[in-house]
């Protein structure tokens, strides 16, 4: 019985924070060529460790744009998180260095060919039905 309270309690307290977490993130837009994108800011390490965990959907044209304080290598994994996302690593200038597919929940590191400053989760295949490629600019 213990242990039931105990995982009915771990639910409701990460089902808190991932609540709190989209309503305490900031959004904004940016714009990769003509396409506007609606994105949450992950712009704290507490909100970039948490980034899409836990969640079920994402909205189309919606995302989470990941800022960082320098430009270094990243690597991104997909622990807890249920959507299947396509990342895009950006340079502190704004230009993509590389796209790449994430499968749900792997927890296989997918790395920037660079350093990147940012990096924005889209769902999977977003990138590729916009025609938004390696090399293209964003406006954030």
């Amino acid at each position: 019985m213990k242990s039931l309270l105990t995982e009915n309690n771990l639910r409701k307290f990460i089902q808190k924070s991932i609540v709190e977490s989209a309503i305490t993130n900031p959004n904004r837009e940016i714009l990769i060529g003509d396409k506007r994108i609606r994105v949450e800011v992950a712009e704290n390490e507490m909100s970039r460790n948490m980034g899409m965990m836990f969640r079920r959907e994402l909205e189309a044209d919606k995302g989470m744009l990941f800022i960082f304080e320098d430009s270094a290598p990243r690597r991104f994994w997909m622990k807890n998180t249920f959507v299947p996302l396509s990342i895009a690593y950006i340079s502190a200038e704004g230009k993509i260095i590389n796209i790449s597919e994430m499968s749900p929940l792997s927890e296989s590191g997918v790395w920037s060919l660079g350093p990147a400053k940012y990096a924005l989760e889209m769902n999977k295949g977003w990138f590729l039905s916009n025609g938004i490629c390696p090399g293209d600019f964003v406006k954030i």
